[in-house]
């Protein structure tokens, strides 16, 4: 599995209710005039995660090729779309770890208004071997010197290359990064957790590291959010030794398998008859844990939600069985983000094959798992960015519950 692929322009989109006579799951004209920007930093970029300040700022993380390797990018904008130039002056950061392939897979923003990201950087000049990274900027855009060294932690597992591809942070302002590590023979889920000040919390599993291994092969977490109680959710994907199932391990703040989710900490969830995966996680305000990602239907791939309760069942209420999957196009269809509503509705984001290529792809359930007709009136926008290739790897929700999508 490629941490990173050589994608088009940085991309943000917005959609929702924005202006007096906008409908629900239209482009939003009120930023940068048409709902949608692209943004070039360097000769090959990608954004991979978003968040949105307090004050209603758009932040985009992911990398950006220097023409020799992949540098952490990190992208501020303002609500209306246009590049802050409050933000390193041109809205634009470019953290450059070792001169080797550094790339940003997710963001937070603390409640002091400093900016983290987690992503991964190489510890060879090949980009074969990585450990997760961890970076954090002040509010101005520059590299935050009480954190780590110069604003930059690096975690490795100690057995071959690892890689943070989400971030949380926790109540008590501890940065919590969760990805995939090698156990030496495969991956495991892997969980690393630092004090605000950057260093390896040793409350956690005495060391501030943990790998989990869940299924019979690999496994590969991708998304992690923080419950209620401090527990840490991780969602992503486990081989169960004949195709690939939704995985979702869950752990005390101490790093400990939380017993009291499935018993042992460890649930999978076959969606379809074939590959299935989780890519991102959301925790609803009743404790529920939303996972969304892909199932194969047998022909192609569609879109696809999980809802588990806090003990780690399969919610019935949803969608009767608890899992529920959106065909968007006659093609492949695939979610990368999710993000909940203050109504409880469900916005999952990524991409749908138009027949040509790929578009943006916008989905709104209902906490019940039904589609919501009051977005675009069939619950589903695909938005074609370019003329080329467009998906969408983040979403988050405006305080005004616009929906900002960020990708490539």
């Amino acid at each position: 599995m490629a941490v990173m692929a050589g994608l088009g322009l940085t991309g943000i989109l917005l959609v929702g209710v924005a202006s007096v006579g906008a409908a629900p799951g239209d482009l939003d004209t009120t930023f940068s005039t048409d709902g949608k920007v692209t943004t070039d930093i360097g000769t090959t970029d990608a954004g991979w995660a978003v968040a949105i300040q307090a004050d209603g700022k758009i932040v985009v993380a992911g990398f950006a090729s220097n023409g020799s390797n992949n540098d952490i990018s990190v992208l501020r904008y303002t609500a209306a779309g246009e590049l802050d130039t409050s933000f390193s002056s041109d809205g634009k950061v470019v953290v450059d770890i070792d001169s080797k392939d550094d790339v940003g897979h997710s963001v937070a923003i603390q409640s002091d208004g400093k900016i983290v990201v987690a992503g991964a950087s190489a510890t060879d000049s090949f980009g074969v071997s990585f450990d997760f990274a961890i970076v954090r900027l002040t509010t101005a855009g520059s590299l935050d010197s009480t954190f780590g060294t110069n604003g930059i932690v690096t975690v490795g597992f100690g057995f071959g290359s690892d890689y943070a591809t989400g971030l949380a942070i926790a109540s008590d302002g501890d940065i919590v990064a969760g990805g995939y590590g090698s156990n030496g023979s495969n991956f495991d889920f892997a969980v690393a957790r630092l004090t605000s000040a950057g260093v390896l919390d040793t409350a956690f599993d005495t060391d501030g590291k943990v790998l989990v291994p869940v299924g019979a092969g690999a496994d590969y977490g991708h998304a992690v959010s923080i419950a209620s109680d401090g527990d840490i959710v991780l969602a992503g994907v486990a081989h169960n030794g004949t195709d690939d199932d939704v995985a979702v391990v869950r752990l005390t703040s101490a790093g400990a398998l939380d017993t009291a989710f499935d018993s042992d900490g460890k649930l999978t969830v076959a969606v379809g008859s074939g590959n299935d995966l989780g890519r991102a996680v959301a925790i609803a305000t009743d404790g529920d844990i939303l996972v969304a990602g892909t199932s194969h239907n047998g022909t192609n791939e569609d879109m696809a939600v999980v809802r588990l309760t806090s003990a780690g069942a399969l919610d019935t209420a949803f969608d009767s069985d608890g899992k529920a999957t959106v065909a968007v196009g006659s093609g492949d269809d695939e979610a990368r983000g999710i993000a909940l509503l203050a109504d409880g509705g469900i916005v999952i984001a990524g991409e749908s094959s138009n027949g040509s290529n790929d578009d943006v792809a916008v989905v709104r359930l209902t906490s019940t798992g039904a589609l919501d007709t009051t977005f675009s009136t069939d619950g589903k926008v695909t938005v074609a960015v370019g003329s080329g290739v467009d998906v969408g790897h983040a979403v988050a929700i405006s305080s005004s519950s616009q929906v900002v999508v960020a990708g490539t």
